[in-house]
């Protein structure tokens, strides 16, 4: 609407400057011609008119101009804001994903350490208080529960007596990535071991 105005405008003062110089000539010829002052007087007051509406008409243009450019501004501030709008939207709806994500993994290491305590807890009590001692001949049973102690009867000073465990509770040894006691005299280093890990997670 004010850039068809000040179109309007454009052409409304070109008419007018036209007008003018033709007044101005008619001005001219009547001063050659030695016309009376009366004729002058009447073109010199349409010329001063037509000036007074070129002076209107410009003021009219810059008026215009004026609301053209706060339109624009207008425009442009509401065009920014809904940009901002927009990217903050998709940045918080980003940031929600990255959150749900992060929970996920901490919910998912969380219970990874837990189940690790767990069965660093079960190894322990297992390496301490579940523990059967057998001879060589009657060690080896593929339904013991328990851990069993194959003792070696012989003259070496060091007890070289071997661990036998259950199939289930090697998989636990290696799910927690602790190496598994074979010698009798390994399962105190290997109850320490697991006891940090407890203390750990």
């Amino acid at each position: 609407m004010a850039e068809l105005i000040a179109n309007e405008n454009r052409e409304n003062i070109t008419k007018i400057n036209n007008k003018i110089n033709r007044i101005k000539v008619v001005l001219v010829m009547n001063d050659h011609a030695h016309l009376f002052f009366r004729s002058t007087q009447k073109h010199l007051g349409a010329l001063n008119a037509e000036y007074e509406k070129l002076r209107q008409l410009r003021l009219d243009q810059c008026s215009s101009l004026k609301l053209q450019w706060e339109t624009y501004q207008h425009e442009q501030k509401n065009n920014r804001r809904k940009d901002v709008e927009k990217r903050q939207a998709e940045f918080d709806k980003e940031l929600k994903l990255m959150d749900k994500e992060s929970r996920k993994d901490w919910k998912i290491q969380k219970m990874r350490k837990e189940k690790k305590k767990e069965i660093c807890t079960l190894l322990i009590d297992k390496l301490t208080n579940d523990i059967t001692i057998e001879t060589r001949a009657t060690a080896v049973n593929d339904e013991n529960e328990s851990i069993v102690i194959c003792h070696v009867h012989d003259r070496d000073p060091i007890d070289t007596s071997l661990v036998i465990i259950p199939h289930h509770l090697l998989e636990l040894f290696w799910s927690i990535e602790v190496d598994i006691p074979i010698m009798k005299s390994e399962i105190p280093n290997t109850i320490n071991t697991l006891q940090k890990l407890v203390s750990e997670t």
